[in-house]
């Protein structure tokens, strides 16, 4: 008797809100959410940044397709979401840049199932993923703070790298109209 496939979860399809954005700045009703996360230290692009891209996609595609042959849980590898926690970018050295990387996860899957997965890429892949761990968190949020999500737009400035340069200016719109960008992203909420 052949068992049910489960139904696949795809937040950028259940929180079209969370993970679209246009170039006009846009509040967003934000929640508590599960991610597979790393964080670090390093220029954008730089190996350090490249190795942690690396561990957390074989990490969240190892679980997926783990889950989903056990018949438990199928879903959607969302899209790769990084946090900075830079003051101004400007002055900052690259290679002193911190930042974590996430993926969001559905709820269900747990630290056991990610024991599990890591298992199999240490056996398959010879590849070290420990400073990858499951974070259930929530934006930070006090009373009467607003969340914003818009589309970095404009050519970068001379001498810098355009997908990075361009976060200023993000800043500065966001300021314009009278919010202020968010610091320090995610607040822990547990890990398991």
């Amino acid at each position: 008797m052949k068992t049910q496939k489960p139904e696949k979860i795809d937040f950028g399809k259940i929180h079209k809100d969370l993970y679209s954005a246009t170039s006009k700045v846009k509040e967003l009703a934000v929640g508590k959410a599960t991610f597979l996360t790393v964080e670090g230290k390093g220029e954008p692009g730089g190996p350090a940044f490249q190795e942690a891209i690396q561990k957390l996609y074989t990490v969240a595609y190892t679980t997926k397709f783990m889950l989903k042959y056990e018949g438990k849980l199928d879903f959607a590898v969302s899209r790769l979401e990084c946090l900075w926690r830079i003051e101004n970018p400007d002055t900052l050295p690259r290679s002193e840049w911190k930042w974590q990387l996430l993926i969001r996860i559905p709820d269900a899957v747990t630290s056991s199932d990610l024991k599990k997965a890591a298992a199999e890429i240490r056996r398959k892949r010879e590849l070290d993923v420990a400073g990858v761990v499951r974070l259930r968190a929530s934006l930070r949020s006090a009373p009467h703070t607003r969340f914003t999500s818009a589309i970095r737009e404009g050519l970068p400035r001379p001498n810098s790298k355009p997908s990075f340069a361009c976060q200023w200016d993000l800043s500065q719109r966001l300021k314009a109209r009278g919010l202020k960008p968010c610091e320090r992203g995610l607040k822990r909420l547990s890990n398991g």
